[in-house]
């Protein structure tokens, strides 16, 4: 039988390593993560746009850098403008249906500079002359882009893991809830691990039940447990657990639904 990953562990770990507060909220019934509410609200208020271009312009110029393979100075090069329209372009037109804002926001930004590199006649470059976009309209990385460029997303990469992890220890706080409490409820067999991503699903699936629980704070325990045959007895040992995988799994948090995202998938 295939080992089920556990991922608490690891937050654990990489959440000791950064400790800047940072306040955030979660509430509505699907995909509500503090990005996608402030997206929402900049559609219509200028001053809540205003902040949140200034909050997200280490997003908006990491995402312009990952498309270009190279480091963009905001201060010289046009592609920043460029992202920074991108950015302010996905905000106005952001339907959560769509999914988490900054995906959205992060495949306008790239659609964009495309845009740009095809109008001038140009391409990134790195890529070669002879190199065609591909079917879905972006291009094909140069594989031998300069180390520094690697460098540089790994820095990138590192920062968003790190502002992610604050995010969602700020929402496990208003539950209270910590990372240590996840690890210590982590269930360590791959059968209670399994039982347990059952009953996570079923708050994914199910809108109604994810209502109720976003709502009162509370895990539908009975509902769940009657419709998916789980043993209650695990559904309230594993408590916080199956808490804060919902959480993730419901909310803007790309690197932690990584560790989870067998859930999903299990029937």
């Amino acid at each position: 039988m295939k080992e089920i990953p556990r991922f608490d562990e690891t937050l654990l770990e990489e959440s000791q390593q950064d400790e800047t507060p940072v306040t955030a909220s979660l509430s509505g019934d699907i995909d509500v993560s503090p990005s996608n509410a402030r997206a929402l609200l900049a559609r219509t208020d200028a001053d809540a746009m205003n902040d949140l271009i200034s909050d997200y312009r280490p997003f908006i110029l990491a995402s312009a850098s990952r498309v270009c393979n190279r480091p963009i100075d905001p201060d010289n090069d046009d592609e920043f403008s460029t992202a920074m329209l991108a950015f302010y372009e996905a905000v106005r037109s952001y339907d959560p249906s769509r999914g988490a804002f900054l995906s959205f926001a992060r495949s306008v930004i790239r659609t964009r500079l495309i845009d740009g590199f095809r109008k001038a006649g140009r391409r990134p470059p790195e890529v070669p002359l002879e190199d065609e976009p591909e079917e879905d309209g972006n291009y094909r990385a140069d594989p031998t882009v300069g180390a520094s460029v690697e460098a540089f997303q790994r820095e990138a990469q590192t920062q968003e893991r790190r502002e992610e992890i604050a995010r969602f220890s700020a929402e496990l706080a208003k539950w209270n809830l910590t990372f240590r409490d996840l690890a210590d409820a982590s269930p360590k067999a791959s059968k209670t691990r399994t039982a347990c991503g059952t009953l996570v699903r079923e708050l994914l699936v199910d809108a109604d039940l994810r209502a109720v629980f976003l709502r009162s704070r509370q895990l539908p325990i009975a509902a769940m447990c009657q419709r998916s045959g789980v043993p209650r007895k695990i559904a309230e040992r594993h408590r916080r657990y199956i808490v804060s995988a919902v959480l993730v799994l419901c909310g803007d948090y790309p690197y932690m639904a990584e560790h989870l995202r067998w859930m999903r998938a299990r029937k």
